[in-house]
């Protein structure tokens, strides 16, 4: 329990420490303001064919490539220092011990991960609250977006997601897998990085994995291989036929993936010396 409890007060540390970080709030805002952009368009479309618009925008951003891989660089960026070693806080390793830091370092990745998809959702609504029909369906405009997209309309209003999936379906589905996903990048780099003792490497393999998701959209192989790819149910398998990934398979390879990495950081942290990052 004492351990449980120096872990928790490690995160929440650290989730403070992230409220002063000027890279943290350019990030959000650089999100909010390709978020407004991107839907401002449907808004446009619906205002043209005077239909309403409901509030359930927030699965379809990963429709559009240049969006998605904006959304996905987030927690890139939050991340990237992993393993948030430097001089402001190496009192808080030398007082709560190197497992409470790690762990508390692995809760503080969940946790920015969790309220990151969160304030992503809440955006996809807040700036048009006025504007929507606050209907539990589609609604016409998205309905007809699915069905016949327009040249007019960057937003990729996927017909799948509007047939085989509810609002409410597709946005818990999308945020459980978003989150996950944020997890693995966060881990990721916090494993490469305690391995190769470097700030660098675990974000580049963190960015060669987003800039490779795209091709699993032409290459449909390479979805069974691309972690980043699971987190957007318009490429999990609704039928067999269609030859992808199920929702079970993104499941179980998260948490397999997921395991290797939390026991890597945990080993490399322990038996490594502790390297203090100055300039952070």
């Amino acid at each position: 329990m004492n351990l449980i409890r120096k872990s928790i007060r490690v995160c929440m540390q650290k989730f403070r420490l992230s409220l002063t970080d000027i890279r943290i709030w350019m990030t959000l805002v650089v999100v909010a303001i390709f978020i407004f952009v991107y839907e401002k368009d449907i808004f446009d479309y619906a205002q043209c064919i005077d239909a309403e618009v409901t509030p359930w925008l927030f699965p379809f951003l990963n429709g559009q490539k240049f969006m998605r891989i904006i959304l996905l660089l987030g927690p890139v960026l939050f991340f990237c220092n992993a393993p948030f070693v430097n001089s402001s806080n190496i009192n808080m390793v030398i007082r709560a011990g190197r497992n409470a830091v790690t762990i508390g370092n692995i809760l503080y990745i969940i946790l920015f991960s969790i309220i990151y998809y969160l304030f992503i959702i809440i955006f996809s609504i807040l700036p048009f609250v006025f504007n929507l029909d606050w209907s539990f369906e589609w609604g016409t405009a998205l309905g007809t977006l699915s069905m016949y997209p327009s040249e007019n309309v960057i937003a990729i209003i996927s017909g799948k997601i509007t047939t085989y999936f509810s609002p409410l379906q597709a946005i818990c589905f999308t945020f459980l897998l978003s989150v996950i996903n944020s997890v693995f990048l966060g881990f990721l780099i916090y494993a490469t990085n305690s391995i190769t003792k470097t700030r660098f490497m675990g974000t580049l393999l963190a960015v060669f994995f987003i800039l490779c998701e795209p091709l699993s959209r032409n290459i449909r192989e390479l979805m069974w291989a691309s972690p980043v790819s699971w987190s957007n149910i318009d490429y999990l398998s609704i039928s067999k036929a269609d030859n992808l990934p199920t929702f079970e398979f993104a499941i179980i390879s998260y948490a397999i993936i997921i395991i290797v990495m939390v026991t890597i950081i945990f080993f490399t942290n322990r038996y490594s010396d502790i390297r203090i990052i100055e300039g952070e």
